[in-house]
């Protein structure tokens, strides 16, 4: 299939308080994740801000369409479309790389998203000072008041199957914790996840991370989370000088930011062996996530064979 002269990106809009210049362009990750991919592939695009969910006739955002033709919904099925096309940012991965992307790609979609809508939804003073607003805005009355109170409850009741209520906010950080943990744990002293060139998780982790490190929540604890690894930090910044040049605003937001002083005493009084224990825990955790990826990865590829046979 010939590349495309231009594609439309419909988008989630954007909320005021990130709706500036030097901001990151979309209140939800996966819109993030997909401006990003078409930006370090240097797609060319025009972007458009749409309100809700409603105006895609899948019901999903994000949205790619090529000659006022929807051609992909949904961030999958866009970065498949976009890879057919020859814009393929993963072309230099091998197959195990492809199976740990794939890996990272569901830890931070699966068990780190849900973090962050406890931050937005669950935590009263968020939602009360920002969420509320920020899922209203751009629409008429009464769907400004129907539309985030619906969607609240419905975060709400989804993520209390994980037990992430309100009074098990500390169950929500530490895992959060554990996730930065390990993301830091993996990408090391690297640019980037598989070594000096970006690929899709790349963008998938630059998109959860940066949308909220930009939420202007009151409570904003998973940023501060994020801003205590210097290379997780260093790491939103060149993806947003690569990608983002033409809003480098945004580095205002990404500073490394030590432990607590309290966090920093607990450390001190640490054995060597705790030490050397967490430090083993993370790399299971991280080989645990590589393995699990490796394999749906080979099942996949056994069951395509074997029904195509």
């Amino acid at each position: 299939m010939a590349t495309p002269a231009r594609v439309h990106l419909r988008q989630y809009g954007r909320h005021p308080s990130i709706d500036t210049e030097n901001r990151i362009p979309s209140l939800h990750p996966h819109c993030v994740v997909l401006q990003t991919y078409l930006r370090i592939a240097k797609v060319p695009f025009v972007a458009d801000d749409v309100p809700d969910t409603f105006t895609s006739p899948s019901g999903e955002l994000p949205v790619l369409a090529h000659k006022d033709v929807e051609v992909a919904s949904g961030l999958t099925s866009c970065i498949k479309w976009l890879k057919k096309t020859g814009y393929d940012l993963d072309q230099h991965l091998g197959a195990n790389q492809v199976a740990q992307s794939m890996g990272f790609r569901a830890l931070v979609e699966e068990k780190l998203y849900p973090c962050q809508l406890f931050n937005w939804f669950v935590n009263e003073t968020n939602y009360s000072g920002w969420t509320a607003n920020a899922y209203a805005q751009r629409r008429s009355f009464p769907m400004n008041y129907i539309l985030p109170r619906r969607f609240r409850n419905s975060v709400i009741t989804q993520l209390a199957f994980r037990n992430y209520i309100a009074e098990n906010d500390a169950v929500v950080y530490k895992d959060a914790k554990e996730i930065f943990s390990t993301l830091s744990t993996v990408l090391g002293a690297q640019n980037y996840i598989f070594g000096d060139k970006p690929s899709t998780i790349d963008c998938v982790v630059f998109g959860f991370l940066m949308s909220q490190v930009n939420a202007s929540v009151p409570e904003n604890d998973l940023a501060t989370l994020i801003r205590g690894h210097e290379n997780l930090v260093q790491f939103l910044q060149r993806i947003v000088e690569v990608a983002y040049h033409d809003r480098t605003g945004s580095l205002a937001s990404l500073n490394f930011t030590p432990l607590e002083d309290e966090e920093e005493e607990e450390e001190v009084g640490r054995t060597q062996e705790m030490k050397d224990y967490e430090s083993l825990s993370n790399k299971i955790l991280v080989g645990g996530v590589i393995s699990f990826a490796l394999y749906v990865y080979l099942n996949n590829n056994y069951m395509h064979a074997y029904f195509t046979e």
